[in-house]
């Protein structure tokens, strides 16, 4: 085309861009031909591009391409790593730029188009950064007609310059002051940068997406604001910071499994300070953080140099990452019963030696102990055996020189265990006195009267009267009653009398694939297990062939356990002749309040954000026929009626929310969903894809089970609902 220009509107043309530089600047006019499947792939209605193979390009104007040019989203991690890529001119049709599409590339300029409305999406609040780790990217160019999104001083931002997105990491600068009006940095907005070795925050900050400061390996120094209400995981894996101090408007956020901690793999970081008018942390005197009551711990500063860590008497919770990297840390004593140990909490600490629970067995969580290379020694000293969300909980350790030290009882239930075959088990007589009582027996607590006694355990079976210096039993289930100098003193554990029914062990904590076989080892000597395709998942079955008429039943979608669980009993009556009432009062705490779903709650709750709840659903209008039904639902607020039992109430939201009303479903967001309608049998009735806030259910008098798909985010919902 270019040669068929006039030579004189050609030297105008260019005299016009030498001065007022845009997108037709960047590239030459032509490029190669590019071949789908060889070039790049697009997903099959072809409006999105997936993935790019082209390495001999280093310029690419998708509008020169007859189906690029069609083009309206960039898909997720599309170009990650292509080094080849230099510059892009995005199709005048792209409407999204999906999280990581851009990631470690190559790339130096980039023109976004006025069509563009998403950028990094990942949920309503939360933005991955499409240019994470562009290392050379010095320009970042948006149409001056697009109404969503703006760049200013190589910030990236929606147009109201409250949310930033992505920085031109590229420009070289070593001190950064935000601009003030910025609410928001996104997910992985400054990851990788090689030369920012100073960031100042405005007032106006708010949030801290996660891995916001991913390997800025130069960053020594950043300054929060007042004002400053979260920081996301691992914010600053990876970073120089050696001192940090915390506003008062801070607090840690709690994900579905334990609170966040943003100073993952922070080997540098020497001190945590918190603003003197900070109410709800406190730093102890081993220089953690924790809860201003100190019943959890947070954070412990990598690099402050603690040999040996002693729990206070008050913990019962730990953060994500709360000893990630540890620099000199050898041993860790906690005594009182903790039921969790969470995400990468130990992960690469190099020196850690000899990890010892006093009371407890706990949960060990993905990559909890990951790279501790010099663990020899781990004590496990509770009632029950140890339990692992996965197997990478112990990668990078030399199981060979491991020892794994259990109650003497308790020995023998290690044999053949799935995780720990090459890991040495020996018996160790713990120190506390072990009470094994009945329902009947909890009278016997109130032998136990000391002032010298803290009681420590979530969820509760027992509390400490201050007041008439007892020790109350509450409900079913183990809990550790220590000294005030942290000594363990009593492990309790109060026996339930009702055990014919199958106990639904599933909890978020254990909520996907690995937890279900470890769940069906435990239970494969009294029941009997049935998997079977349905409802557009697995639904697994766990039935004890000496107790019929009632079954245990999990939904299994990708791997993942849906949040709808149950107990069906086949009649009312069988209900109540297996005493179902008292099964759960024995194991649960009463409670009352709101579903996550916006229902009204009435029913049992354990750990503060599970609940069980009665439900009374028919099979269909074909027979009279009804089951009991004891759903497994996530509380988001409650109110325990009986409130000395509990200390701290736990609210969790869940991202993916809907609810029925009257005859259509209403969603939390609107998205595009893809819904699956099933009879309660597992009959398929329809299958449907909707875009927007709500849907409307078909009139078919009968009660039946929805499977919603959010697109956006692949979450699942399984819910019933009545058509």
């Amino acid at each position: 085309m270019i040669k068929t220009v006039c030579s004189a509107l050609l030297s105008i043309v260019l005299f016009i861009l030498t001065v007022n530089p845009s997108k037709a600047q960047a590239q030459p006019s032509t490029q190669r031909p590019l071949v789908s499947g060889d070039d790049y792939v697009l997903s099959d209605d072809g409006l999105t591009l997936t993935r790019w193979f082209a390495d001999d390009l280093t310029h690419l104007n998708m509008n020169l391409d007859p189906t690029l040019s069609k083009v309206k989203k960039i898909g997720e991690f599309c170009f990650y790593m292509n080094t080849s890529l230099s510059e892009v001119i995005l199709s005048d049709q792209v409407v999204e730029i999906e999280r990581g599409a851009f990631n470690a590339t190559g790339l130096k300029k980039i023109f976004i188009p006025k069509s563009t409305k998403k950028i990094g999406v990942v949920n309503k609040k939360e933005f991955f950064n499409p240019f994470g780790e562009c290392l050379s990217l010095t320009d970042i160019e948006v149409a001056p007609e697009n109404r969503y999104f703006k760049v200013t001083d190589g910030y990236l931002t929606n147009k109201a310059g409250t949310t930033l997105l992505a920085y031109a990491m590229g420009r070289k600068d070593a001190t950064l002051s935000l601009p003030e009006g910025v609410e928001t940095i996104g997910g992985h907005a400054f990851a990788g940068s090689l030369f920012i070795k100073k960031i100042t925050l405005p007032k106006s900050m708010k949030v801290i997406g996660r891995n916001a400061f991913l390997d800025v390996a130069l960053l020594k120094e950043i300054t929060l604001n007042e004002g400053l209400e979260r920081i996301g995981f691992g914010a600053f894996v990876r970073t120089a910071i050696e001192e940090i101090d915390l506003p008062a408007s801070f607090s840690f956020r709690r994900d579905d499994l334990a609170y966040e901690s943003p100073f993952l793999q922070c080997k540098s970081l020497k001190k945590i300070t918190l603003s003197p008018n900070h109410k709800s942390l406190t730093v102890g005197k081993e220089g953690a953080v924790y809860s201003s009551d100190y019943t959890v711990l947070y954070a412990l500063p990598a690099a402050n140099g603690l040999t040996e860590y002693t729990a206070p008497s008050t913990l019962r919770d730990i953060a994500q990452a709360a000893f990630s990297t540890h620099q000199t840390l050898t041993k860790v004593y906690i005594a009182q019963a903790i039921d969790y140990i969470p995400l990468r909490c130990f992960e690469g600490s190099s020196k850690l030696h000899t990890v010892t629970f006093a009371t407890s067995c706990p949960m060990m969580g993905f990559q909890s102990f990951q790279d501790c290379k010099e663990l020899q020694a781990l004590h496990c000293l509770g009632r029950g055996i140890v339990k692992f969300q996965d197997k990478d909980a112990l990668d990078g350790v030399d199981l060979s020189k491991l020892t794994l030290y259990v109650a003497p009882e308790e020995e023998t239930s290690y044999n053949d265990h799935p995780v720990l075959k090459e890991v040495k088990i020996e018996a160790e007589t713990p120190k506390y006195q072990y009470l094994s009582l009945d329902r009947d027996e909890q009278k016997a607590l109130d032998g136990i009267n000391s002032t010298d006694v803290i009681y420590n355990h979530f969820p509760e079976i027992a509390s400490w009267s201050s007041k008439e210096k007892k020790i109350k039993g509450v409900t079913a289930g183990q809990t550790s009653i220590l000294s005030s100098t942290g000594d363990p003193l009593y492990l309790i554990e109060v026996a339930p009398k009702v055990n014919t029914i199958i106990e639904p062990l599933l909890t978020l904590e254990a909520a996907d694939e690995e937890a279900v076989k470890s769940y069906e080892q435990d239970v494969a000597n009294r029941v009997e297990v049935k998997r079977e395709p349905q409802f557009g998942g697995e639904l697994v079955t766990y039935a004890n062939p000496s107790v019929p008429g009632v079954e245990a039943k999990y939904l299994l979608f990708d791997g993942q356990v849906a949040p709808y669980i149950s107990l069906v009993f086949e009649t009312e009556a069988k209900y109540k002749e297996l005493k179902g009432e008292e099964f759960f009062q024995e194991r649960y705490l009463p409670a009352k309040g709101t579903d996550t779903e916006g229902e009204e709650f009435d029913g049992y709750t354990r750990l503060g954000r599970f609940g069980y709840e009665l439900k009374k659903l028919s099979i269909g209008e074909d027979t009279n026929e009804s089951v009991l039904n004891i759903g497994y639902f996530k509380v988001s607020s409650f109110e325990y009626k009986q409130p000395t039992a509990i200390q701290e109430l736990h609210q969790l939201n869940q991202k993916l929310s809907a609810k029925q009303v009257g005859d259509r479903i209403e969603f939390a967001q609107a998205d595009s969903y893809q819904l699956s309608l099933y009879t309660l049998n597992g009959t398929l009735l329809s299958k449907t894809v909707v875009s927007g806030a709500y849907y409307m259910l078909p009139k078919m008098n009968l009660t039946g089970l929805l499977v919603v798909r959010r697109a956006s985010t692949s979450e699942i919902l399984a819910m019933p609902v009545r058509l």
